[in-house]
C-alpha cells in the first residue's frame, strides 16, 4: 500500500501505508515519518515518527514532538514538545511529556496547558498533574503536581488539588495530602500534611495529625507532630564513651497526666500514668 503525505516540508522514507495529513485548515508542515506501518501525523507542525505500527500524532498544538517506535502510542491534543520512546497503547496529552516505554500508560493533565511530567516504563501507570514521575511498576495514579512514584503496584495521589507527596514503592499506599511520603509496605495512608510512613503495613496517619510519622505495622496516628512505632529498642553501654547510648526526654508532664502508658516526671522520677 501507498504512503501520502500533504503540506510543505513533509517526508515519509518509507514503510507502508503511513500518511502525513493537513486537515481543517491546520498543516502537517515540517512533519516526518522515516519508516514502519499505518503511522499517522494530522495537522501536526513538526510531528516525527521514526517507524514502529499505528503510532500517531495529532493536534494544532502537537507540534516538535516525536514518537521513536512502538505500537499504537498516541500525542494528542495540547502534547507540543513531548516523546514517547515506545511500547504499546501509551498516550500523551501533556505539554513536554515523556513516556519511556511499556504498556497503557498515560498523561493527561485536568488543565490545558503545563506540563513536563514523566513515565520511565510499566504498566497503566496514569499522570494528572503537571511535574510529577513515575519511573515504573503497575497501575500507580498520581491526580496532583510535582509527586513522585518511584514503583510498585495500585499506589495512588488521590487529590488533584495537593501535590510535592512521594511514595518510593509499595503495594496499595495512597495520600490525598501535600508533603507527604511513603517509603514502601502494603497499605499504608497518609492523611496529615507535612507526615511520613517509613514502610510496614495497615499504617494510618489521620487528616488532624499533621507533622506525625510512624514506623510499624498496624499503627494509627493518634496525636500530631508524634512519632509512632511498634517497639523501640536502645542499644549501647552506659558511661558517655563509644557505643553508649544517650535517651533524652524533653517536656514531660510534671504530674500524673491520667492517660495510660504515658510518662510523666516526678520531681527526677520517670513514671508511667495508669490512666
Amino acid at each position: 500500500m501507498f504512503n501520502t503525505s500533504s503540506g510543505n516540508g513533509t517526508f515519509i522514507g518509507g514503510g507502508c501505508s503511513n500518511h502525513i495529513k493537513s486537515l481543517s485548515g491546520y498543516y502537517a508542515n515540517q512533519s516526518l515519518i522515516v519508516g514502519g506501518v499505518c503511522n499517522c501525523v494530522i495537522q501536526t507542525a513538526r510531528g516525527n515518527i521514526l517507524g514502529g505500527f499505528r503510532n500517531s500524532i495529532s493536534g494544532v498544538y502537537g507540534g516538535n514532538s516525536g514518537i521513536v517506535a512502538g505500537s499504537t502510542n498516541c500525542l494528542t491534543g495540547v502534547s507540543g514538545d513531548s516523546v514517547i520512546g515506545g511500547g504499546c497503547i501509551n498516550t500523551i496529552c501533556q505539554c513536554k511529556g515523556f513516556i519511556g516505554a511499556g504498556n497503557r500508560n498515560t498523561i493527561s493533565p485536568s488543565g490545558a496547558t503545563g506540563g513536563g511530567s514523566g513515565i520511565v516504563a510499566g504498566c497503566t501507570n496514569t499522570l494528572s498533574g503537571y511535574y510529577s514521575f513515575i519511573g515504573s511498576g503497575k497501575d500507580n495514579t498520581s491526580l496532583g503536581d510535582c509527586n513522585f512514584i518511584g514503583g510498585g503496584q495500585c499506589n495512588r495521589f488521590n487529590d488533584a488539588a495537593k501535590g510535592l507527596s512521594a511514595i518510593v514503592s509499595g503495594f496499595c499506599n495512597t495520600t490525598n495530602q501535600t508533603h507527604a511520603f511513603i517509603g514502601a509496605g502494603q497499605g499504608n495512608q497518609i492523611s496529615g500534611s507535612c507526615s511520613a510512613i517509613l514502610g510496614g503495613r495497615a499504617n494510618q496517619i489521620l487528616s488532624t495529625h499533621i507533622q506525625s510519622f510512624i514506623i510499624g505495622s498496624n499503627v494509627t496516628s493518634s496525636a500530631a507532630c508524634t512519632t509512632f512505632v511498634n517497639n523501640l529498642t536502645v542499644s549501647g553501654s552506659a558511661g558517655g564513651g563509644a557505643g553508649s547510648s544517650t535517651v533524652i526526654m524533653r517536656g514531660l508532664p510534671t504530674s500524673d497526666p491520667t492517660n495510660a502508658g504515658q510518662l510523666w516526671n516526678d520531681s527526677g522520677t520517670l513514671k508511667i500514668s495508669a490512666g
